[in-house]
C-alpha cells in the first residue's frame, strides 16, 4: 500500500487483542491498520466482502477518503483481515475474554510510525493501552499496572505463563514512554495528591486539571450530602425508639 498522497487527518481503530500477539512491530502496525480499513467497510455495510465489485469499490474509495490513506484494493485487505479477525473470534468467543478497541490518526500513528519511526514499538503500545482506556472519555485514571497490561493486550493483568501476551514491560520503561509522549503532545497528564494519575488526549494540561479537581469536589460534596441525608444512618447507628 503506498502511502504517498496522503493527508493530515483521518482515524482508524482496532482491537486491543490484537496486541497480545508477538508479531514483528512492522507487521503489527501493518495489520492493525489494515483491520481497521475493514473494520470502517463492515460498518457501512456487513456484507462488504460479498458486495457487487462497482459497489465495493466505490464504499472502498469512501474508506480511502475518510482514513486518509491511498492505494491498495480491498482484496489487498482481505487476507489479512481474515487472519486478524480469526485471533479476535478466539480470543473473545473462545477464549471468553473482553477487549476494547484503540482509535488511532491516520497520519502520525501509522504512517510517520510505519516509515519514519517517531515512536518505538513500546510508546506506540503504551499509547494504545491508555486510548483504549480512554474511549470516548474525555479522561481516564491509570495507574502503570493497568496500562503494562494494556499495551500486552490483556484488559487486565494475565495469569503466569499466560498465551498469547504481548511484553509486559517494566514499570520503569513504561514511564520514559509515558515521558516521551507527553514530552511529544500525544498526551496530557496530571497526578492527584494522592497519587492518582489521570490521562487525556482531549483536554490540554489545565483543563485535565480542573475537570480533575470538579470530579474530587462532586465526590467530596456527594458523601457529605449522603452522610447528612435523613433516614442514611444504618440500622446499626440509629437510635431506639
Amino acid at each position: 500500500m503506498s502511502d504517498s498522497g496522503f493527508s493530515q487527518g483521518g482515524f482508524y481503530q482496532f482491537p486491543l487483542c490484537l496486541l497480545a500477539q508477538n508479531l514483528p512491530f512492522t507487521e503489527l502496525l501493518n495489520l492493525s491498520f489494515q483491520y481497521g480499513v475493514c473494520w470502517y467497510l463492515h460498518t457501512k455495510q456487513p456484507l462488504w466482502r460479498s458486495m457487487p465489485s462497482s459497489k465495493l469499490k466505490a464504499t472502498f474509495d469512501e474508506a480511502r477518503a475518510i482514513i486518509k490513506f491511498t492505494g491498495a484494493t480491498p482484496q489487498h485487505f482481505i487476507a489479512t483481515h481474515t487472519t486478524a479477525q480469526r485471533f479476535i473470534d478466539q480470543w473473545q468467543i473462545v477464549l471468553q475474554r473482553k477487549t476494547a478497541f484503540v482509535r488511532f490518526r491516520t497520519f502520525d500513528l501509522h504512517f510517520q510510525v510505519r516509515d519514519h519511526e517517531i515512536l518505538s514499538e513500546r510508546d506506540w503500545r503504551v499509547l494504545a493501552a491508555i486510548f483504549s482506556a480512554l474511549g470516548d472519555k474525555p479522561m481516564v485514571k491509570l495507574g502503570w499496572e493497568r496500562i503494562q497490561c494494556r499495551a500486552a493486550g490483556w484488559l487486565t493483568p494475565p495469569p503466569p505463563g499466560a498465551t498469547p501476551c504481548g511484553p509486559l514491560f517494566p514499570r520503569g520503561q513504561i514511564e520514559r514512554s509515558l515521558r516521551k509522549l507527553l514530552d511529544r503532545g500525544f498526551l496530557f497528564g496530571a497526578t492527584y495528591r494522592r497519587g492518582e494519575r489521570f490521562w487525556s488526549n482531549r483536554l490540554n494540561q489545565a483543563q485535565l486539571r480542573d475537570r480533575i479537581m470538579e470530579r474530587k469536589l462532586h465526590s467530596v460534596t456527594t458523601a457529605a450530602e449522603t452522610r447528612n441525608t435523613p433516614g442514611a444512618l444504618s440500622q446499626k447507628t440509629k437510635l431506639p425508639a
